[in-house]
């Protein structure tokens, strides 16, 4: 009986570890730090009840209860070999409705942001033909003042000419939404006393979706203005002299078949120990951060670090000189 109740428990260790192929295969998709806890699972269940059949077969034959309790362990067992694949189902749906948050999220950004881009196209297509003839009519008068023998007419002409020319206001790079993208949150950085430096070098052609540019860049960017607007509240706060507005180093580019993004900005001296905390390795970010500890962070770094895994990239945070780093990395192609 004992014996019998032993293998029974050995069928359904069995059956448990079996739930654990699908992960290793690749059935769900979760990135990889998320399949490597979910795996913990099956593993620990299988150690619970090899625990189990290790006590039963040291204790013998003789006690009539000991098989009674192997039953239970393997009823137990089978049961979570029956819940498992259920379990990590709705683990996977769980992770994709984030990842979905944050592309909805991105894609209405995404949208504002193309509408931004086709009004400064239209507005700069407007200006451009009010130009041309504003252009032609200048020349022609240095054109008349040089054939009526006028060189300081013809000089004052062209002097008012050049300081009609645009001296700002280039793209920042190739990349249409990624240009429209950094020139709203330059805007906005504005609006909160902060400024943004930004340094993009993102081709025309960029192998990642409008949405996952957008929720990445949004995310930290948004992170950094945030951080940096409590910095410039508490000078103010404090009346201190010859304010400088706090900067945010934004730099973003592609290198070696991945898009690269880097946000660095300052952040107030009491947020120290929780942002070493957030920025400590294998760090597990949850929702309830963002409430409890500091606006903008901890669920927003979430997504971009679900988006950068799934993209065979990584998410490094990093606490160093009074600076918050974020760095997102991001596998280009399909």
């Amino acid at each position: 009986m004992l014996v019998a109740s032993l293998v029974l428990v050995a069928v359904a260790m069995a059956a448990v570890a079996v739930t654990a192929v699908p992960l290793a295969r690749g059935r769900y998709q979760l990135p990889p730090a998320r399949r490597a806890l979910v795996a913990l699972i099956p593993l620990w269940q299988v150690a619970m009840m090899g625990v189990s059949f290790a006590a039963g077969a040291l204790r013998g034959a003789g006690v009539a209860w000991v098989p009674l309790c192997e039953v239970i362990v393997a009823g137990v067992g089978f049961a979570c070999a029956a819940f498992n694949p259920r379990l990590f189902a709705g683990i996977e749906q769980a992770g994709a409705q984030d990842v979905a948050a944050a592309r909805a999220q991105a894609l209405e950004e995404q949208v504002g942001v193309q509408q931004a881009y086709l009004e400064q196209a239209e507005r700069a297509a407007v200006e451009a033909v009010r130009s041309r003839h504003v252009y032609a009519d200048e020349f022609e008068r240095i054109a008349e003042a040089l054939a009526a023998g006028d060189v300081p007419g013809a000089l004052v002409a062209v002097e008012r000419t050049d300081a009609m020319i645009p001296r700002s206001g280039g793209r920042l790079c190739q990349h249409p939404v990624a240009d429209a993208l950094l020139k709203a949150k330059m805007a906005q950085a504005a609006g909160e006393d902060v400024d943004l430096q930004v340094h993009a070098d993102v081709p025309y052609e960029l192998e990642l979706s409008d949405a996952e540019l957008c929720a990445v860049v949004s995310n930290l960017v948004n992170n950094a203005i945030a951080a940096a607007a409590r910095v410039a509240e508490a000078a103010r706060n404090r009346d201190a002299e010859d304010l400088v507005p706090p900067q945010v180093a934004v730099t973003i580019g592609t290198t070696r078949g991945y898009l690269a993004v880097r946000v660095e900005n300052p952040y107030l001296p009491e947020e120290d120990a929780t942002l070493r905390e957030l920025a400590a390795p294998r760090r597990t970010l949850r929702p309830t951060e963002r409430v409890h500890n500091l606006p903008q962070h901890g669920w927003g770094l979430s997504i971009v670090r679900e988006l950068a895994e799934l993209r065979q990239g990584s998410l490094k945070l990093e606490v160093a000189d009074g600076r918050f780093r974020a760095v997102a990395l991001l596998k280009l192609g399909k």
